[in-house]
């Protein structure tokens, strides 16, 4: 066996069951050379399901207050994303906003607005080979979204402690234009 590659930077954060939780392995290892340790195996997790919560703002306030086309946007948003629509709701707030919900084969896909804010939550949760980001993408051209912020989190991982894991966090000034 050829020798590993030596990890020359480690910070990991330590998992909360941890002797010593926050604190990063490389404070732990004081006075180990990073040089002589190594990677030895790479550790394949995959999670149940992947969750998407995205927040738009600054979005157009008459978009957000038509319950036929948020009703339209997400469920284009779901087949966008190469799901499988089983059905859909979506309810109109007095004085204004819209909630729904797609019910996905693969999960759903849900959204609620604030107009008076120009506000959208969305969550959208897949156990399937889906692709969330694409339906965030849409969504956010759609909605004339200036800013948009998402986390994408792994659910269900077995085996690690805890079970769910953010894999990204990002916010953007999207400022795309609607696609219509």
């Amino acid at each position: 066996m050829r020798n590993p590659k030596p990890i020359t930077h480690l910070h990991l954060k330590l998992m909360p069951q941890s002797p010593d939780p926050g604190r990063t392995w490389s404070a732990l290892t004081k006075g180990i050379e990073p040089a002589s340790v190594f990677l030895y195996s790479k550790i394949e997790l995959k999670p149940f399901g992947r969750h998407l919560l995205a927040e738009y703002r600054g979005c157009e306030s008459a978009l957000l207050n038509d319950i036929d086309l948020i009703g339209k946007a997400l469920r284009q948003a779901a087949v966008e994303a190469g799901s499988t629509i089983v059905a859909s709701v979506f309810h109109p707030f007095t004085p204004q906003g819209v909630t729904g919900v797609v019910v996905l084969e693969e999960s759903h896909l849900s959204i609620h607005t604030w107009p008076e804010h120009g506000y959208v939550a969305v969550d959208f949760y897949t156990c399937g080979d889906c692709e969330p980001m694409r339906a965030h993408e849409f969504l956010s051209k759609e909605l004339g979204a200036k800013y948009a912020e998402v986390m994408f989190v792994d659910r269900g991982i077995e085996g690690v402690g805890d079970s769910m894991a953010v894999r990204k966090h990002t916010r953007s000034h999207a400022g795309a234009a609607r696609r219509h």
